[in-house]
């Protein structure tokens, strides 16, 4: 039985925190690359 402690989940949760952060800020250069394309 996989039993997962609360502090290696909370540990997870800031992770997985950071990563989404990531995908904003990625997010955030694709929509600035294709802003011009959308201007024209």
């Amino acid at each position: 039985m996989l039993v997962i402690s609360p502090q290696a989940f909370g540990v997870n949760s800031i992770a997985l925190g950071d990563n989404s952060k990531a995908y904003g800020d990625n997010s955030k250069g694709y929509g600035d690359r294709i802003y011009p394309y959308k201007k024209v």
